[in-house]
């Protein structure tokens, strides 16, 4: 039950649509990389046909292989700390690690081997399409529209402790704190000005 808890908040997040278009860019690279590669000697339709009807188990390993990189990396995680640099380094030793998990998957199975150019044209359609989706996508999850709004139960030590605990703006990326409710009477140890009084009732928030 915890699991499905945990797979449901995620799939509800803004980082099940950024990994759906991850998804969508990895079938895109290998196809594009596809029709770059053969274009000369194989018409569109025909190249479409191809990779939809007899390649499509290679695609699907190619795209699978990279999103679980990606996933090892941290890059589908609530927030992360790095900034754009920090991000774009883990996308790419995500594709290193995906890389070589790739090379090994076609040694092992000779059937699923895509040729050294197309690979190759992938990989590089993919760096730059996630690098750029990353960089367009984390600035539009910055604005408050997106992200979760919070509000922690409590004004004492424990509940001071989460906002120091939070010093950079990264650390705020994919929520936004509202405030902070007061359950008891006791010692305040965040400022007045974040203490809330929801008469209105939290619906309202």
């Amino acid at each position: 039950m915890a699991a499905n808890r945990v797979i449901g908040s995620f799939l509800r997040s803004p980082f099940a649509f950024l990994m759906l278009l991850d998804a969508a860019i990895l079938v895109f690279s290998i196809t594009a990389s596809n029709y770059i590669r053969f274009a000369p000697q194989i018409a569109l339709e025909h190249l479409i046909e191809h990779v939809v009807g007899v390649a499509w188990p290679k695609v699907m390993v190619f795209a699978l292989v990279l999103l679980v990189s990606f996933t090892a990396m941290g890059l589908y995680q609530r927030h992360l700390r790095e900034g754009i640099t920090g991000i774009i380094l883990r996308v790419l030793v995500g594709m290193v690690l995906g890389g070589v998990a790739l090379i090994l998957i076609f040694y092992l199975f000779p059937q699923l081997y895509m040729g050294r150019g197309v690979f190759i044209i992938a990989m590089i359609f993919v760096f730059v399409l996630i690098c750029i989706l990353r960089v367009i996508y984390y600035r539009v999850v910055d604005q408050s529209a997106l992200k979760r709004r919070v509000l922690i139960l409590g004004v004492g030590e424990h509940a001071a402790s989460i906002e120091r605990s939070l010093r950079r703006k990264s650390d705020y990326r994919g929520f936004e704190i509202l405030g902070y409710i007061q359950m008891e009477e006791g010692k305040e140890s965040v400022g007045r000005d974040k203490i809330l009084h929801p008469d209105i009732g939290l619906v309202a928030f």
